[in-house]
């Protein structure tokens, strides 16, 4: 059977993608490897294809990779920016719809799904932190290796619009999705090397690769994402205060280091942050 030309081309070209990603050319590691799993995470990075990045960096985790805890640092500001992109969709529709009753058929079930992603993804940051810290156990610094994130620091304007009792086109709301992730993304790869919400400053430390953090101040940045997380499992959303509770003891270990730290304006940081923790963890008590 003769085919187009324009088809010829496109079964050569899919053929020779096939053959690069298993592997088959003389080029790069053969698929399913851990070194292939970690050049996997470097393409769905920049691809914005963030649920494939972690699953990638799960794999390499895993293995015996020399940059297993180059891995597993990544994965956790990865998971962390997933779920926070997710729980900042969920409360934006709730938020909606608490001042746009008539809205709610319309955005209920989003509310509940966008809850159920970011739980999920708070989950799995929370199950693999007894294995981040064992593989930084021994490490006075933390580094990072990837392009710096795409995207906006900023709040996206349709989640304004939808706020102000607007309803957006559906591929508007599916761009304030993109949009919305790429900035959990942002901000925690700001935070987790030490610029806060300065992207900018991040941006530039980003320009010389690894970035080289001291382990204390990631641990730190991991526990304040870990700690506003927990939110996620309060009453006026998911209502788990067991899940909860957990999430904010990881958050209280993972600022221990800070509580130690030289730094007086790290160590005030750490000491307020642990006070915030305490008295949520009272609550939950009460």
């Amino acid at each position: 059977m003769m085919f187009p030309p324009y088809t010829r081309t496109g079964l050569v070209l899919v053929c020779c993608g096939l053959l690069a990603c298993s592997g088959g050319g003389t080029g790069g590691p053969r698929m399913g490897t851990p070194e292939w799993y970690w050049a996997a995470a470097q393409e769905t990075f920049e691809a914005a294809d963030y649920v494939k990045t972690q699953e990638h960096l799960e794999q390499v985790v895993n293995s015996d990779l020399d940059v297993k805890q180059q891995a597993a640092v990544w994965r956790m500001l990865v998971l962390a920016g997933l779920a926070r992109g997710y729980m900042e969709l969920g409360d934006a529709y709730a938020e909606t719809v608490e001042m746009n009753p008539r809205m709610t058929a319309q955005l209920q079930n989003p509310i509940q799904e966008y809850r159920r992603v970011a739980r999920r993804h708070a989950i799995e940051l929370t199950e693999s932190m007894s294995t981040l810290r064992k593989l930084i156990a021994e490490s006075e610094q933390v580094s990072f290796d990837f392009a710096f994130p795409g995207g906006s620091p900023n709040v996206s304007p349709v989640l304004t619009q939808l706020k102000a009792g607007k309803s957006p086109p559906p591929n508007q709301l599916l761009d304030a999705e993109k949009e919305t992730l790429k900035r959990g993304i942002l901000l925690e790869a700001s935070g987790m090397v030490g610029a806060g919400e300065d992207v900018n400053r991040a941006r530039t430390m980003f320009d010389s690769r690894p970035v080289t953090v001291a382990s204390a101040d990631f641990l730190w940045a991991l526990g304040d994402s870990t700690y506003s997380l927990s939110d996620l499992f309060e009453q006026k959303r998911l209502n788990e205060p067991q899940v909860r509770k957990v999430m904010l003891q990881n958050a209280l270990d993972c600022i221990g280091p800070a509580l130690e730290a030289q730094d007086k304006e790290r160590k005030e940081q750490a000491e307020k942050l642990k006070k915030e923790i305490e008295q949520q963890q009272g609550k939950l008590k009460a």
